[in-house]
């Protein structure tokens, strides 16, 4: 398969890709089992979608039976030459199944091919379909088909490979990981995941889609890359032979079937109940039969399970959409209209609805309108959510209606990192709610709390201003409470306090605030779910840095299922408290929960929103709690080249400071300095929630880096964090202070150790682990005890005890002249891990793992890793 014509694209993806692999990932499994079959006699049917790489691996599989003198004949079939007896002009045209096997065996004469390979055999008839079986079961000659799945579901297919008379082979798609591992080899580089993500799902992993889409993008300079990271900021369209694919399959159908794959193309996928309005049964198994539909399971935000029913891809969907007319557009529309009454109730619906009605110039009801744009946020695609709430012409829309559009066109603003559109969108909100008579303003307190929230959130989430942010809440609040009766002020008194409470909580103001939360949060009412939700996360990171580790869990672990539970008003919440827990856990130091996170952050199947930017940042922290720093690197830079493009939230401090971390670790030391400055240039904003984990981040860097200000810098953190109330973070910057006070304390001359004040601070942890209920703090007191105490022994065992918990130190003494990669397998050694084990962790061989550990007792002077552990710690 010919991935990129790069001629004549002056753009770096089409050159890289021009000369990048030219076929899919093999597929060795099903290579070795066509093969394997051959061998023995036994025909195969390769199944699978068009697109999906049959005959590149048939194409595979011939090319090593040829090598092996086994002779091929090949039959390419047809709509136009259906029937095998016409096809290889035989005589008499046999009318049965046997009759046209032995016709197709006498054509051969004297010489029949050991193979033959038989493509496209779902178009054969009926008759023909079943002499092929009947050479299949007579073994007189090795066939290799390839089909459709949807007719390898039927008869005579079906009872080919149930009575063994072939071998069946399933070509799938590509999953997401084949659809990443496919692109970075076609770019030559690693991709970001929310690329990975956007490219598998508009495709649907159909490698040949794939393969024509970064064609197209490369020419149309789509695919940036970002210090040797690829993202994808193109807006997709299908290529060309695509388009024509899409106009012979429509030419092909019959008048209904043909409305069945339009409407789909429109405004699919459907659930069952929408998709019986609009279409029947008959015209679904012809499109399914044809191969034209993709049928899911998909979880619902109520947890059950709905059936979707929608066109093979996305890509295939817009090159079906560009063979409609605007009069044919007009007419479905009608048909939507008068056979789907109750279509404002299904949100994946609503945003392609909307589309269809703002492309046909129709005037669109507010509560449409409202739903499609909501919709659309949630799908992540906020620019045509933009142009919906702008262009759309609502027909008697209310104030309250108005309002609701303005507001989620800002919230559309800030999702596209646009600070300046929703400000405008949120002016235009000021001026409308500045108008309302003073007995209306008490009836518009929802969008009056919205307003508030959303220009809080660009102070403080886009601009790092929180004191403003404060300012924003309290001013909107003193306006509404004005026109309140008590009752209704007492429930929005409660949603302004609860919000509140959640900006100073992520600005970090942990201990003056943390108590009041919880009490809102461990005793809720009905109201306001969805600002508890939103509360929660924030209060949870608060207690663990108070030391409260176990109720922080808890508090994550509850909050968890009840934001599943309210989906409907705040689809985020999950990944919030998810990304929260996880955090939580690496700093108690359990890391096997860790180390097997919640699907919402590693699958596509769950109904919460997530930023695809979490599998990096997900798989980078697991990498750095078991002392994988490369691999911890690979993912931080990938996600700070994405941060680089768009950073909504504000997280990309938090993955600046991992990135600097990582790559000290793992002795780049020149880049780590770099990425550091970056890091503390940057603006905290949403991140400041976890300052002292950046603080922390940074005294490890300097650490690994041998910084001579890394001592002092854990001193006054550890002062800071105390004074602060943060036992957690005190613990950590003790630790730090005084392993790396007393590490040369055997090191010959230089200034001696202040060990009065090195004591001092090792009592002070061993009194704040009463308070810090956590392994990971328990396991710091006791290391810190040993190293004071000066038994070594003792502390290459809690050592190995941190390293078990997540925690990597950084070697007592420099280690001499070792390369990246024997530093990293050094220091898992000396952790206590097995060759295997390191070998498993770094997706290494054992014997790579040996190799390096022995040029490391060479440099080192050493014969044992019991000698290394001594030496290097």
């Amino acid at each position: 398969m010919t991935v990129l014509d790069s001629e004549n694209v002056p753009s770096d993806a089409a050159e890289k890709a021009a000369t990048s692999p030219a076929s899919a990932i093999p597929r060795q499994s099903e290579l070795e089992t066509i093969v394997s079959a051959a061998r023995q006699g036994t025909s195969t049917l390769v199944v699978g979608d068009a697109g999906v790489g049959k005959t590149q691996l048939v194409n595979a599989a011939v090319a090593l039976l040829d090598g092996e003198s086994r002779s091929t004949a090949a039959w390419f079939i047809d709509e136009a030459d259906t029937n095998l007896a016409s096809f290889l002009a035989i005589d008499g045209s046999p009318d049965s199944p046997a009759r046209l096997a032995d016709a197709i065996l006498e054509s051969f004469g004297d010489n029949p091919p050991a193979v033959l390979r038989i493509e496209d055999a779902q178009l054969l008839d009926d008759v023909s379909s079943r002499a092929v079986v009947r050479l299949m079961q007579q073994r007189s000659v090795t066939v290799i088909v390839t089909m459709r799945a949807t007719s390898a579901r039927h008869q005579p297919w079906v009872a080919a490979w149930k009575n063994l008379s072939a071998a069946r082979v399933d070509v799938r798609p590509f999953d997401r990981a084949e659809t990443e591992a496919f692109l970075t080899a076609v770019l030559r580089g690693p991709v970001t995941s929310d690329t990975v993500w956007r490219v598998w799902r508009l495709t649907g992993g159909n490698p040949f889609h794939i393969a024509q889409l970064v064609n197209e993008q490369a020419t149309a300079r789509g695919f940036l890359e970002i210090e040797g990271v690829w993202l994808w900021d193109g807006q997709p369209s299908p290529d060309a032979r695509l388009y024509d694919i899409a106009g012979d399959d429509l030419s092909r159908l019959a008048a209904d079937s043909r409305t069945a794959l339009e409407l789909l193309a429109l405004v699919g996928p459907l659930p069952d109940h929408l998709l019986r309005d609009l279409t029947d049964e008959a015209q679904i198994r012809d499109l399914d039969r044809r191969g034209l539909l993709s049928i899911q399971k998909r979880t619902t935000v109520n947890g059950s399970f709905e059936v979707l029913t929608g066109v093979m891809h996305d890509l295939y969907g817009q090159a079906v959409r560009s063979r409609i007319s605007s009069r044919r557009r007009a007419e479905l529309l009608d048909l939507i209209e008068s056979h789907a009454p109750n279509r404002a109730h299904y949100r994946p619906f609503m945003s392609q609805y909307a589309s269809l009605v703002l492309e046909c110039g129709r005037p669109m009801a507010p509560e449409i309108a409202i739903a499609a744009v909501r919709a659309l946020i949630l799908e992540h695609k906020p620019r045509t959510a933009i142009r919906v709430a702008t262009d759309a012409v609502i027909e008697g829309a209310t104030i309250a209606d108005d309002l609701e559009l303005l507001l989620l066109r800002a919230d559309a603003h800030r999702t596209i990192d646009d600070p300046d559109g929703a400000a405008r969108a949120l002016g235009e909100v000021e001026q409308l709610l500045a108008l309302l008579p003073a007995a209306d303003v008490a009836e518009h307190a929802r969008h009056i709390l919205t307003h508030a929230r959303a220009l809080a959130a660009l102070e403080q989430f886009h601009f790092d201003r929180h004191p403003r942010a404060h300012e924003i809440l309290q001013r909107h609040w003193d306006r509404l409470a004005d026109h309140l009766d008590p009752q209704s002020t007492a429930v929005w008194d409660r949603a302004f306090t609860i919000v509140n409470l959640t900006h100073r909580a992520y600005a970090g103001e942990h201990a003056a605030v943390c108590a009041e939360s919880l009490d809102l949060l461990l005793e809720p009412t009905a109201q306001h779910q969805d600002l508890l939700i939103s509360l929660a996360a924030p209060t949870a990171l608060g207690l663990a840095e108070l030391g409260r580790v176990g109720d922080a869990l808890e508090l994550s672990r509850r909050y968890i299922a009840a934001a599943y539970a309210h989906l409907d008003s705040h689809a985020w919440g999950p990944a919030e408290l998810i990304a929260a827990h996880s955090l939580i856990l690496l700093w108690a130091g359990d890391l096997e929960p860790l180390i097997q996170p919640h699907p919402t952050i590693h699958t596509d199947r769950d109904p919460a929103q997530v930023d695809r930017v979490m599998d990096h940042i997900g798989r980078a922290s697991i990498a750095m709690a078991q002392g994988s720093w490369s691999a911890a690197a690979v993912e931080f830079h990938a996600a700070n080249a994405r941060f680089a493009l768009v950073d909504t939230p504000g997280m990309a401090s938090f993955t600046l400071y991992g990135e600097a971390l990582a790559l000290a670790a793992s002795g780049r030391s020149a880049q780590a300095w770099a990425v550091l400055e970056k890091a503390r240039g940057s603006n905290r904003r949403i991140m400041n929630v976890i300052g002292t984990h950046l603080d922390l981040s940074e005294l490890d860097t300097l650490i690994w880096l041998r910084d001579a200000g890394a001592v002092p810098l854990a001193r006054r953190l550890a002062d800071e964090f105390r004074a602060a109330g943060y036992g957690r973070a005190e613990m950590e910057a003790l630790h730090r202070y005084v392993t790396r006070t007393l590490a040369g304390r055997s090191g010959g001359p230089g200034k001696q150790p202040d060990l009065a004040d090195v004591t001092r601070a090792v009592e002070r942890m061993e009194e704040l682990v009463q308070h810090v209920d956590s392994k990971r703090a328990s396991l710091l007191a006791q290391h810190a005890r040993a190293v004071l105490d000066g038994d070594s022994d003792l502390a290459v065992v809690r050592e190995r005890d941190l390293n078990y918990a997540g925690l990597w130190l950084a070697p007592a003494r420099e280690a001499a002249d070792l390369t990246r990669r024997e530093r990293e397998i050094a220091t898992l050694a000396c952790g206590g891990m097995s060759s295997k084990a390191i070998a498993q962790r770094l997706t290494v061989s054992v014997r790579t793992v040996d190799s390096h550990l022995s040029r490391v007792f060479a440099k080192t002077g050493v014969h044992s890793r019991e000698e290394l552990t001594r030496v290097l710690r």
